[in-house]
């Protein structure tokens, strides 16, 4: 698969921002409960966002090998499933492994109610097919979800639409912006629409369709976007910049996220901007810098978001973080993260030739497919 170097840098970025976000949660209460405020949220609606974008820019190039759907569906299940299954049993290993020191780590294994005989295996079917967060994020049901996040769901149902969205973005540039206009409006609508009948939904896949096809607008018009970067770059920040100011002035109640980038349609007028200052940056960065070293560790990002939550939910609970001062903050930051990588870098040791194994029996299919005679038309 052909390598992007600022795609590589952006799945660094989206993966550190949404890291931040979930372990600063615990530090909202104590010492450090203001950084645990203002980074709560706010870091990690901006990494995903900029999560959708990479896959939508990475489905467009996919597409764009005119592979058949079936081709296309086989390979996005294969790069999204194979590790997300190989992830929940590594994780779920470790915590039963672990329980011998503690039962605290046996029991935060879901996985555990199936073996002392308290479930049935019904619960586990939905990690199967990635859709155990969504569930849980959006109807509240009890599937065992450990590993992953809730936009895994909501990607998969994403790519089951990238053929149909791809069709739109490649007519022609005019076209493709109109189409993004009218996907806000259409999302923002059945927002308001599913608002108050499931939970959460600002996470619902139809809702986050713009996120997706802004990663699928960059790579088509990749050259054009970047000719006009100075541009671009000075709307993105100055509509960010007055939004965000606007919104830190005002008196409120609530917290910065919450604020600045709510779970709501409104969070793309600051994160579609930055999702592109972001690009336009890592473009430039890239072609400026020799950034492989850094761009090596994207290889391990996406198994880096599966497990991140795991361990921060898991091992901070376990600490005084409400007596912890701003050292403390920044030492165990860089110290979880760097066991999340250790992980994710053990994992990929299994992950990695399964999806060679399987990628290159869907190669094979499309050889065959190439090389199929004919048949002959003997009217």
């Amino acid at each position: 698969m052909k390598r992007f170097s600022e795609i590589d840098s952006l799945r660094i970025i989206a993966s550190i921002l949404v890291f931040i976000s979930h372990y600063s949660f615990p530090f909202q209460y104590g010492n450090l409960s203001l950084i645990g405020d203002s980074l709560t949220g706010l870091t990690g609606r901006v990494g995903v966002s900029i999560f959708f974008a990479v896959s939508g820019y990475l489905a467009a190039h996919s597409l764009s090998k005119k592979d058949s759907s079936t081709i296309f569906y086989l390979k996005r299940a294969i790069r999204v499933l194979a590790p997300y299954n190989i992830a929940y049993f590594f994780i779920s290993s470790i915590l039963i492994a672990l329980g011998a020191i503690n039962l605290v780590y046996f029991n935060a294994a879901p996985i555990t109610n199936i073996i002392t005989g308290e479930a049935t295996f019904i619960k586990i079917l939905p990690v199967f097919f990635g859709l155990d967060g969504i569930s849980n994020a959006l109807f509240g049901t009890q599937f065992y979800f450990l590993t992953g996040e809730w936009f895994i769901g909501t990607l998969i149902f994403l790519y089951l639409l990238s053929p149909l969205l791809f069709k739109f973005i490649t007519i022609n540039i005019k076209s493709s912006l109109i189409f993004i206009i009218i996907s806000i409006l259409t999302s923002t609508l059945i927002f308001h629409l599913i608002t108050g009948k499931i939970n959460n939904p600002f996470w619902f896949f139809l809702v986050r369709i713009p996120d997706f096809l802004i990663g699928m607008f960059l790579f088509q018009y990749r050259s054009l976007v970047l000719a006009y970067g100075k541009i671009i770059l000075f709307c993105s920040w100055a509509i960010s910049l007055l939004w965000t100011t606007y919104h830190l002035a005002t008196p409120h109640e609530l917290v910065i996220a919450d604020s600045v980038i709510p779970l709501a349609p409104s969070s793309w007028i600051v994160s579609i901007p930055l999702t592109l200052i972001f690009f336009i940056t890592s473009v430039s960065a890239n072609n400026t810098y020799n950034l492989d070293a850094l761009n090596h560790l994207s290889k391990y990002s996406y198994l880096f978001m599966l497990m991140q939550h795991v361990v921060i939910n898991i091992y901070l609970p376990q600490l005084p973080t409400s007596e912890f001062t701003l050292f403390g903050f920044i030492f165990m930051l860089f110290f979880t993260m760097t066991l999340t990588v250790a992980l994710a870098h053990l994992a990929r040791k299994i992950t990695s030739p399964v999806e060679r194994f399987l990628m290159y029996k869907v190669q094979g299919m499309v050889i065959l497919k190439k090389i199929a005679p004919t048949p002959i038309n003997r009217q």
